[in-house]
């Protein structure tokens, strides 16, 4: 029966893997991407589950009416961390007065 109920893990376990794989590729397929090679293809699924995640996370707190909006995987940018958007798409902090002034909604540090 242990036997049985370890199989049974392993199998689910395989399938789920391999449906995330196929929702990961066609990912891939949608927005035209590629890796060159194995390594790069298994970091970038990891964190594309692992955004695929927060997602959820956030969708189900948005379905308990915590939040106002909703999230989606539906981006060019779901297989890069937030560190990596930050670097190569967000501009660092001017630190002036319209984005640390009181009146522009943000408290001084």
């Amino acid at each position: 029966m242990q036997i049985m109920f370890a199989l049974l893990l392993h199998f689910l376990s395989v399938a789920i893997i391999f449906a995330s794989a196929i929702d990961f590729n066609g990912w891939l397929k949608l927005h035209e991407k590629s890796y060159h090679s194995t390594e790069e293809y298994i970091k970038r699924i990891g964190i594309f589950h692992e955004n695929q995640a927060v997602v959820e996370r956030h969708n189900a707190a948005f379905e308990d009416g915590l939040t106002s909006y909703s999230m989606t995987m539906d981006s060019p940018f779901a297989d890069m961390s937030a560190d990596e958007f930050a670097s190569s798409y967000l501009m660092e902090s001017q630190h002036c007065s319209a984005t640390t002034h009181r009146s522009s909604g943000r408290l001084r540090p």
